[in-house]
């Protein structure tokens, strides 16, 4: 895999040199976390998030600030613990692709936090391990088993189901226990607005006027 636009000025874009197709995602994730260790090896945690999800970035900080200097090789995610293989419907696997009935723990691959210590071996073993086309089975399954001693956290701080987190916002306003969730494009922005005023109401700076 070869890339375009790797470079530390110019930053808006990355490319890389393949079809840019729901199937080839795994080349995305992977291109992405190598552009990450090239030009940005002094963060201490690399966040990756779909773009349909939304992030409250002040509790993100608020939960992860006390443990970023404590943590190491570790991937945080909304884990699938001894998840099923789907024979059919969007995510179908065939057999000569995979033919066990289950992939070993991984987090979905829209929002997932990554510790700086791992990025260049997560790229390094990529390369070594049989391509396959879920980039979240790939990438934090697949390419995490061949690595040494990467603990895989679960976060329940996170939610793909956006529905329950409009039930939850909607409920519990700021005390809603999810930071970030999937959520379809044309609400991104309404919830961003909702936790802004909220944090508003709460005193807590980040919110409009603050």
């Amino acid at each position: 895999m070869t890339y375009a636009g790797l470079t530390p000025i110019n930053l808006a874009i990355v490319q890389g040199n393949f079809v840019d197709h729901y199937f080839n995602l795994t080349y995305k994730t992977i291109m992405g976390y190598r552009w990450t260790q090239l030009y940005c090896d002094d963060v201490k945690l690399v966040l990756k998030i779909d773009d349909d999800v939304f992030v409250d970035i002040f509790r993100f900080f608020d939960y992860f600030l006390p443990v970023i200097n404590v943590r190491q090789r570790t991937i945080y995610g909304r884990v699938h613990f001894i998840p099923r293989v789907h024979r059919k419907g969007k995510f179908w696997i065939g057999e000569h692709e995979y033919s066990g009935k289950n992939y070993p723990h991984f987090c979905s691959g829209f929002f997932v936090v990554v510790t700086q210590d791992v990025i260049q071996e997560i790229y390094e073993v990529a390369k070594l391990v049989r391509y396959f086309r879920l980039e979240d089975v790939f990438t934090y399954a697949m390419v995490r088993k061949a690595m040494v001693d990467v603990q895989l956290t679960h976060l329940d701080v996170v939610t793909h189901e956006w529905r329950k987190y409009q039930i939850c916002v909607k409920d519990y306003k700021y005390r809603c226990k999810y930071f970030a969730a999937q959520l379809s494009p044309s609400d991104l922005l309404e919830y961003h607005k909702i936790a802004m005023e909220n944090r508003r109401k709460l005193g807590l700076l980040g919110g409009p006027n603050s």
